[in-house]
């Protein structure tokens, strides 16, 4: 029987249970394992990662990781993992540009591939607000350059709001985003350059915030060719087996809010009825090589 490890921080949230149920659908065993599990072991001639002591996480066929917060471990656990070709990795992209998961990054590889992106400035130290507070008009977003289901996303509507917030979190790499009125955005899913389907995300009417975990409505929705096209392009420039793309929509005009390599796909399902892991793992079984090669 073939073996598949999920690797991630919550064993029993929706995605972790709806891998495992389409990876028992499918005939293959399956293991969670948080990242606090691994240990990276130096002690012999070479590097071993083990769950708790016990099992090589080498010895899986298939490895799906659900979190990317660490990027020195993934770096290494991936470098691990393919040291055996026949061993499949989902988004094993990751040793390519291992901090492609940073907001910031993300913006400034897609300028630089002539993406549309939203203007953003980014500081280092945001412990005083005059750090912060001279590059857009209020309102504005201030983001952390890591997070996700809507997570360390703010709206600053006064300098006594964006003092209080940075007095609480004292956060470095703290990202200010210039803020357009919306009510709604996109979330693309893509699987190996092919767009699995795409959902509009709508807000509740006091949370500017459109995430499914926040509340917010979804829907299937059909994107006209050319952004379809264009999400498949950021795609590819990110090396991405696996990705969603979120975007707004502005005067008619797209711009891409962020890339999520790891993304939840609970509202998608519901929304479009796709079965997400279940094309993702098809996707690993005959996978051929990995993508970084």
């Amino acid at each position: 029987m073939q073996r598949l490890l999920c690797i991630g921080v919550a064993k029993t949230a929706y995605e972790p249970q709806r891998i495992k149920a389409e990876a028992r659908a499918l005939g293959i065993s399956y293991t969670f394992a948080h990242w606090r599990e691994l240990i990276f072991d130096l002690r012999g001639d070479d590097l071993k990662i083990t769950i708790a002591r016990k099992k090589d996480v080498r010895l899986f066929d298939f490895v799906w990781m659900r979190s990317a917060k660490f990027a020195v471990p993934i770096v290494l656990a991936m470098e691990y993992l393919l040291a055996c070709p026949k061993r499949k990795v989902l988004n094993d992209g990751f040793l390519k540009m291992p901090f492609r998961n940073n907001k910031f990054f993300q913006y400034a590889y897609l300028k630089k591939h002539n993406f549309p992106t939203m203007p953003s400035v980014m500081k280092i130290m945001c412990k005083h607000r005059q750090h912060i507070d001279t590059y857009f008009s209020k309102p504005y977003i201030l983001k952390g350059v890591h997070g996700s289901k809507g997570k360390r996303v703010y709206k600053i509507d006064s300098a006594k709001n964006l003092k209080s917030l940075l007095e609480q979190f004292n956060s470095t790499g703290m990202l200010a985003q210039q803020y357009l009125s919306i009510q709604s955005d996109y979330r693309v899913l893509l699987l190996g350059g092919i767009v699995l389907g795409a959902i509009k995300r709508s807000s509740k009417s006091s949370e500017f915030r459109t995430n499914f975990s926040l509340g917010g409505k979804v829907e299937s929705i059909d994107l006209p060719d050319n952004v379809k096209e264009m999400v498949k392009g950021v795609a590819l420039v990110f090396n991405a087996d696996f990705c969603g793309v979120d975007l707004i929509k502005h005067k008619d005009n797209y711009y891409i809010l962020e890339l999520n390599f790891t993304p939840g796909f609970e509202g998608f399902e519901r929304a479009t009825g796709i079965n997400v892991p279940g094309a993702c793992l098809n996707y690993l079984i005959n996978k051929k090589s990995a993508t970084i090669v």
